[in-house]
């Protein structure tokens, strides 16, 4: 089986991006496709492709055919062409300018094969106000929000019939990139070239909740809580969920949202607060990644099986067999293990 696998930042997305706030993003970009490139080659009857931007020769990516990349051009050339040579691909890229959106719609349109999710699910991920109004249709309890009239210089006054606290956020964000938090009503200043929005803020745990799926399968993977920096929210990292009930609580909810959204094919992650109430009651889906996240590097670590080989398995039709050992575990957003 041929698979090609193709990491946004590290894979030539990054030309032509002059001015996009994504540096916060490459230390991840480089330590997933790491891991994934590592997983997928070690699957037997594999023969791994992986592009490569041409400035990044110093990434390691053992046992697999390498494709550089010297262009934004070149990227989506590439691109194609593999998506017709190959037997499927996996892309990863953060939901920011539909960066992610705009790769599926290259290799669907050339008619390739994606172990990721589609179109219609990244365009829909992609935009957190239709996924929360989805999900809320669904019976899911996600936050009030509502997207918000930037004028051209970047200016807009927040409303005062909105609950506070406030977190005001990307419309199509990744990674936290451009998050304030507000706690009454003021005068912010964003990007006026992105879509914004306002959403209350909801106390409690910080987790997260990983899933391989396909049409008749969907397996969660042990939740992770997540550590963001207290004034910026940027994602550092994660460790283990241990235990029920809370450990119970966010994959269940993770899983009905799944169910009510798709279900997509591959990995996704699904991001969730979970509050005081011991009922759940005050649990939120807060969104939904369309793509494999930082969250890998810790299933990888824990599992005692491959988990791209399951990713693979169950996109082709199979359940996937996993299996994960006792204990905690700490990854930051490099790879780094603890």
């Amino acid at each position: 089986m041929r698979i090609f696998l193709y990491e946004f930042m590290t894979g030539g997305g990054l030309f032509g991006c002059d001015g996009v706030p994504l540096a916060s993003l490459r230390a991840e970009g480089k330590a997933m496709i790491s891991a994934l490139a590592t997983d997928c080659a070690a699957v037997e009857n594999v023969e791994l492709t992986v592009l490569r931007d041409a400035r990044c020769a110093d990434l390691p990516l053992p046992r697999c055919r390498v494709v550089d990349v010297h262009s934004a051009s070149d990227e989506r050339a590439c691109l194609e062409q593999l998506a017709r040579e190959m037997d499927a691909g996996m892309l990863i890229a953060p939901e920011i300018g539909q960066a992610l959106a705009e790769r599926v719609r290259w290799i669907e349109g050339v008619g390739g094969r994606l172990l990721s999710p589609n179109l219609k699910f990244v365009t829909l991920a992609s935009n957190k106000i239709r996924t929360s109004q989805q999900l809320r249709k669904g019976g899911i309890q996600v936050p009030e929000s509502g997207q918000l009239d930037v004028d051209a210089r970047g200016f807009v006054d927040l409303p005062r019939d909105f609950p506070y606290p406030a977190i005001i956020k990307r419309i199509d964000g990744a990674g936290s990139v451009g998050m304030q938090f507000h706690s009454e009503p003021a005068r912010c200043h964003l990007d006026p070239h992105a879509p914004w929005m306002i959403e209350r803020f909801c106390p409690g745990i910080t987790a997260s909740v990983a899933l391989i799926s396909a049409p008749n399968v969907c397996l969660p993977l042990p939740p992770f809580l997540q550590k963001l920096d207290p004034e910026t929210f940027q994602y550092l990292g994660g460790s283990r969920l241990m235990g029920d009930p809370l450990g119970g609580r966010a994959t269940n909810l993770a899983t009905e949202a799944i169910a009510i959204l798709g279900p997509p094919t591959g990995y996704v992650g699904v991001d969730l607060v979970l509050g005081e109430d011991p009922s759940g009651k005050s649990d939120y889906v807060i969104e939904i990644n369309p793509r494999i996240t930082t969250s890998y590097i810790g299933h990888r670590a824990l599992a005692n099986d491959n988990v791209a080989e399951a990713i693979i398995s169950i996109a082709y039709g199979g359940h996937g067999s996993l299996s994960f050992r006792d204990g905690s575990i700490q990854f930051a957003v490099d790879g780094h293990i603890d």
